[in-house]
C-alpha cells in the first residue's frame, strides 16, 4: 500500500509541474488492432498521416516560432523516423535534440499526458481494469481529477 502512496505522490507532483509549464499537447491515436499486421507500413502510414495532418492544420502556430525544438529519446527507430521525417518535410524551423537528464522532467510529463490519453480511451469504452480503478480511487475521481487535466493542456482546446 505503500508503494500507491509513493506513486500517488510522484503523479500529483508531475501533474502540478504539468499544470504550470507554458506546453500543449497534442496525441496521435492509432489502434494497432485496426492495421494490417502482414503489411509494416500499414501503422507507419496512420502515424504519418495524423502526424503532418497536425502540422498542415497548424502551420500559421509553428511559424510563430523562430525554432520549433523536438525533442525525442530516440527509443523507438522507426518512430523516431517517423517525426523526423514529417516535421522536416513540412516546416522549416525545426530543430531536434536529444533528451538529455535536465529534460527528464518534461519527458515525464509527456509519459504521463500518453498514459492520460490511453486511460480516456479506456475510460470511454468502459475497459479500465480493476488495478486503473484502484490507482485513481475510481472511475469519476480519474476524470475529475486527472483526464480534466489532459483537457486544460491539449492543442485544440479553445484558448
Amino acid at each position: 500500500m505503500q508503494h500507491l502512496k509513493n506513486e500517488g505522490l510522484f503523479l500529483i507532483l508531475c501533474i502540478i509541474f504539468a499544470l504550470r509549464a507554458p506546453i500543449s499537447v497534442f496525441t496521435v491515436i492509432v489502434n494497432k488492432k485496426e492495421c494490417d499486421r502482414e503489411d509494416d507500413f500499414s501503422l507507419s502510414a496512420k502515424l504519418v498521416k495524423q502526424l503532418s495532418d497536425f502540422v498542415k492544420n497548424h502551420y500559421d502556430y509553428f511559424y510563430e516560432f523562430d525554432e520549433v525544438c523536438i525533442y525525442y529519446d530516440g527509443g523507438q527507430k522507426e518512430l523516431a523516423k517517423i517525426i523526423h521525417n514529417t516535421f522536416q518535410a513540412l516546416l522549416t524551423n525545426i530543430v531536434f535534440r536529444k533528451i538529455r537528464p535536465d529534460d527528464y522532467k518534461l519527458q515525464q510529463v509527456a509519459d504521463l499526458f500518453c498514459t492520460l490519453q490511453l486511460l480516456r480511451l479506456k475510460e470511454e469504452k468502459n475497459d479500465l481494469s480493476s488495478s486503473e480503478l484502484l490507482f485513481f480511487k475510481g472511475r469519476r475521481s480519474l476524470k475529475k481529477n486527472y483526464l480534466k487535466i489532459l483537457e486544460k493542456k491539449c492543442f485544440f482546446r479553445k484558448r
